[in-house]
């Protein structure tokens, strides 16, 4: 390979050539000049101007020497009081000290993160004057170049601009030198009218609410009295509008329609129809976000039966009130609605339709898998002519749109032709699954051409602030701009603000965006918690039971572990990589057969497993839908983590484990069965004798098949009569399943996580045990939520398991983050800060758990729990029990807090969504920056760069 010479002085490149340098070249060769003009170059505006405003500012050669020589220290010692360092600049110096040290040493890691300056050599920079007066000589002359306009702009996108809200009368940021200032971005002028139309509209909704004879409350009551008097109306008007008629919710779900349906009802309506001074070209989508359990599938139905009937209708007061798009019926058609959803839950659709809507609905098309392909095109080609309701899933819309090749030869363009430009309203269930802006299933879903969007889910947010910003978008595009602005504005603020130990600063910055982020997305977000069912359905209460391993699982953790950290090159292993050795691990604690199942067992080679693995799609692996179509994992061995990750299905040996390695692990271990040798398997044993003595019965969701097979060979040993539903269950042998359970054919059901967690009614049980869980809380809520929904008649217990002293702490820890994040941004509530920073070490011996007085707990759980306890638990001081180290409820997790924004804080929050109502944000605003960079003469330097960050190689 040429080697690449350099020409004329470092400062005189252009910002092309500059980009083009890498941090290696750099350091191949030695050119500390060049080095320090792409840290310059890769500087953002506003930490540029700081820089070079304070040291062009400090007229003394000597004291700027001095200054990062005390900054330099600072970083050795931690501490700055030791130090001459001065306060009103010492964010500044440190980061200058950083670049000081990066230029000395000609590695690039102590400029491009802080969380590396504890091992670099700063006694070398702060004895050494000479050396760092030459930095400072150098330094201070490119900077002066920015000024004779021949040296390169800041690296910085098209978005900067200030955006910034006042912390006046906060306590004073605690910015550390390893956080690089975060660049400052804009909103698009899209945004803004979108935003301002929708909160128009939200105003209008509830105004009109407010001005009803009667709430949601009384007018099902009123229907509850006198069934026969079943008019609600969907469309309810203020008194005097005498331009509309009324139309009506169907008397079918009239009649059994309940407060928060009904409310939920009139949102969507509301959203999806109504304009602002009969411009309907500013309507867009709505996102219905009850919790699983409260009926979103009826809802759904009663809206899209209203739009079907408001289409076909000859009353021009009726179907003048639909977007004009919407207004098919001279077409000679129905309106084409397209219900997109895990495959999964297609029959539960086709079954809800039939049972809501009226007996003339009769275009129903469901396309599934396993059906042939020219019947799949049939219903395709007859919805499209006639209308209806198209139920697809997500995988076969996914097939249908994403093409590999050449696939579907001469029918590829009439798929799109009918499946992103035919649909007039379109249906997201279980909308999560679009939560991942790259995943090709959600680009998909973002070209399907209509406004008309409703998405559906119980789990708006599970993993972080984004995925807010990406339902949203899909409902409603450019509603909260860019998404680089989002993240820079809200995301990191909010999350920053939500551990235990954020600083005042952060927790009081944190609240602030969250009041503007929840103004801006209540119009387009109607959410409803199971309390809204508060009267309706029996209590539920939610043990996180932390156990101890036993000691062949203390044994076989601790071999486990120190094979893995034995190996140096595993020191800078991938997250892909280290979720794997997780998810093994994971068997473990389970149980030491599933564990050791798994390391004798090679994995089934499939082509394309490890391109699969790593792609990190969100949507649903085929395995877990039940939709048959090539699976891209071994379900007999597969894990599955982080949400919408399946790890686990790797060969030991592809994880870097030896044949000597693994017998080394399990020397000395049989295969045997016997449940003490966990105690999570111990427990669940108890729970299940218990319950069945008390006539209860139980869910046991694991997200790993060997976890799963070990149970059933323990139970049918047992004697113990049970189902299972996994990946590879078939969707008409998982209906039927359920439906013996409900006949008490059995009492015990197991279930994968994944598999059976989303989308499935099982109100027969009323236990439901959590052996395992991931980074992602929202797959053991959605299981919870196959109990604990709309039907159930008991209490509800749900026993969660947590290894105490392992890798599943830190996870917990996790969990109860992505928790808070969710209930502070969606539910509006202000739980308390359980979450810690810094657990991101998994791997680790596992540590000694100390029990916790667990007797406050009996009283809760009479019939099981208490039971269990009384046998097992510590009932002497000094015992140590066997089986339970320490309980607590997510209730106590959830514990709110009195955390208040003061009169203050609160002026300032209505002045940043003032500010936000006349601001741009997203893709117009690069637009016009780039526009206003062309224009611009003054600023001494040529264009900035658009590029994003260079990486370090």
């Amino acid at each position: 390979m040429k080697e690449t010479a350099f020409t004329g002085a470092p400062h005189e490149a252009g910002y092309g050539e500059v980009d083009s340098w890498t941090w290696n070249m750099l350091n191949s060769k030695g050119d500390r000049g060049r080095f320090l003009v792409k840290m310059i170059r890769e500087m953002d505006l506003a930490t540029r101007k700081d820089v070079h405003d304070c040291l062009l500012n400090i007229s003394d050669h000597n004291r700027m020497i001095q200054q990062i020589c005390a900054a330099a220290k600072t970083h050795d010692t931690g501490d700055a009081e030791d130090t001459e360092l001065d306060s009103d600049i010492a964010e500044t110096m440190l980061f200058c000290a950083r670049i000081a040290m990066t230029w000395h040493t000609l590695d690039a890691k102590y400029f491009l993160s802080g969380d590396s300056m504890g091992d670099a050599p700063w006694v070398e920079l702060y004895n050494d004057d000479k050396q760092t007066s030459s930095f400072v000589l150098q330094f201070m002359h490119f900077l002066k170049m920015k000024d004779k306009r021949t040296f390169t702009g800041p690296k910085q996108g098209p978005l900067d601009g200030p955006i910034e809200l006042s912390d006046s009368g906060d306590e004073v940021p605690r910015r550390t030198p390893h956080k690089k200032r975060k660049r400052k971005v804009q909103e698009s002028q899209t945004a803004k009218q979108s935003r301002n139309a929708a909160l128009a509209r939200h105003e209008q909704f509830t105004q009109l609410m407010e001005s009803q004879d009667f709430n949601s409350s009384q007018a099902v009551a009123a229907v509850a009295r006198d069934p026969s008097k079943s008019e609600i109306a969907i469309n309810p008007m203020m008194k005097g509008d005498t331009e509309k008629d009324e139309i009506f919710i169907h008397p079918k779900i009239a009649k059994r329609i309940k407060p928060h349906q009904l409310e939920g009802v009139q949102f969507m309506w509301f959203e999806l129809t109504t304009s602002k001074e009969d411009d309907d070209t500013n309507t867009q989508g709505c996102l219905l976000a009850h919790t699983m359990g409260l009926g979103k599938t009826m809802q759904t139905i009663a809206v899209l039966v209203a739009l079907m009937e408001a289409a076909e209708s000859d009353n021009s007061r009726v179907y003048e009130q639909l977007p004009s798009r919407l207004r098919v019926g001279g077409e000679g058609r129905q309106l084409r609605i397209m219900i997109l959803c895990p495959p999964t839950l297609l029959q539960n659709w086709h079954k809800e339709i039939r049972q809501w809507a009226p007996k003339n609905f009769t275009n129903v098309f469901v396309v599934e898998a396993s059906s042939k392909a020219a019947d799949q095109l049939r219903d395709l080609e007859d919805w499209h002519r006639f209308g209806g309701i198209l139920c697809l899933g997500y995988s076969m819309f996914r097939q249908f749109v994403v093409r590999k090749g050449n696939q579907y030869g001469n029918v590829a363009d009439r798929l799109d032709t009918i499946l992103l430009q035919g649909p007039d309203v379109v249906v997201a269930d279980e909308a999560h699954n679009l939560r991942n802006l790259t995943s090709k299933l959600t680009q998909a879903a973002h070209r399907i051409n209509t406004e008309t969007r409703i998405a559906l889910t119980g789990t708006p947010m599970s993993n972080d602030v984004q995925e807010i910003y990406s339902l949203v978008s899909w409902i409603a595009p450019d509603y909260l701009g860019d998404q680089t602005w989002f993240k820079a504005n809200f995301a990191e603020p909010i999350e920053q603000g939500t551990y235990e130990e954020s600083t005042r600063y952060e927790r009081r910055r944190s609240m602030k965006k969250l009041a503007v982020l929840q103004h801006d997305i209540k119009p387009k977000v109607n959410r409803a918690s199971i309390e809204a069912l508060r009267g309706s359905l029996k209590p539920k209460i939610e043990f996180v039971i932390t156990v101890p391993l036993t000691q062949i699982q203390d044994t076989l953790y601790k071999r486990y572990v120190q094979a893995v950290l034995g190996d140096e090159d595993n020191e800078k292993a991938s997250q892909v990589r280290i979720f794997s050795w997780l998810a093994v691990l994971g068997l473990l604690t389970n149980h030491p057969t599933a564990f050791r199942q798994k390391l004798l067992t090679p994995a089934l080679q499939k082509k394309g497993n490890k391109k699969k693995l790593n792609a990190r799609e969100a949507s649903p692996t085929p395995s877990d839908d039940g939709s048959h179509a090539t699976v891209a994992v071994d379900v007999s061995n597969a894990t599955e983590l982080d949400g919408g990750m399946t790890y686990g299905d790797e060969d030991v040996f592809t994880l870097g484990f030896t044949e000597k390695m693994v017998k080394e692990i399990i020397a000395d271990v049989d295969a045997s069965v016997d449940p003490t040798r966990s105690t999570k398997t111990s427990l669940v044993l108890n729970i299940l004798r218990h319950s069945e003595e008390c006539g209860d019965k139980v869910l046991v969701f694991s997200s790993s098949i060997p976890t799963l097979n070990y149970f059933s060979d323990l139970f049918a040993s047992s004697g113990i009569h049970f189902g299972r539903i996994d990946g590879s269950t078939k969707i008409p042998d998982r209906i039927q399943l359920i439906e013996q359970f409900h006949k008490n054919s059995f009492d015990v059901f197991l279930i994968s996580t994944r598999a059976g967690g989303v989308g499935l009614n099982i109100q027969g049980a009323n236990r439901v045990i959590i052996m395992d869980f991931g980074f992602n809380p929202a797959w053991e809520e959605q299981a919870i939520g196959r109990v604990y929904r709309l039907g159930q008649k008991k209490p509800v217990f749900v026993y969660r398991f947590l290894a105490g002293g392992t890798y599943e702490t830190n996870m917990w820890n996790k969990q109860l983050f992505k928790t808070s994040l969710t209930q502070r941004v969606v539910d509006k509530k202000n739980p308390r800060r359980n979450a810690r920073r810094n657990t991101r070490e998994f791997l680790h011996i596992p540590e000694t758990v100390k029990q916790e007085d667990v007797a406050q707990w009996i009283g809760k759980d009479p019939d099981v729990l208490d039971k269990i306890l009384a046998r097992h638990g510590p009932t002497e001081p000094g015992k140590v029990d066997t089986l339970i180290r320490n309980i607590s409820t997510t209730e106590t997790l959830q514990e709110e807090v009195p955390e208040e924004l003061d009169d203050e804080e609160k002026k300032e929050v209505a002045a940043e969504i003032a500010e936000s109502a006349a601001r741009p944000r997203g893709r117009k605003a690069i637009a016009m920056a780039q526009q206003a960079a062309l224009l611009a003469g003054g600023s001494g330097l040529p264009p900035a760069s658009t590029q994003g960050a260079q990486t370090y190689d």
